[in-house]
């Protein structure tokens, strides 16, 4: 998937209380990435942890219609 990211579209992303990391890390899911496998790291495991509790990845690791909003809104 590819994003063409615009100064608003960061500003925006920003001003919802997402960053570039979760952004990218429900693109990996959405294009069909292993969660497991990706949550390997620590640091990627408290990222998955972060996007879940803000609502952009369910319980199963499906992008959620919020997580699916956003992809669409940076397209």
């Amino acid at each position: 998937m590819n994003i063409k990211m615009t100064f608003s579209h960061f500003e925006e992303l920003i001003k919802s209380g997402y960053s570039l990391d979760m952004l990218f890390f429900i693109m990996l899911v959405e294009d069909g990435s292993d969660v497991d496998s990706l949550c390997e790291a620590p640091k990627i495991k408290m990222l998955h942890q972060t996007v879940r509790r803000k609502g952009l990845l369910s319980e199963a690791n499906k992008v959620t219609i919020l997580g699916k909003e956003l992809l669409a809104f940076l397209n």
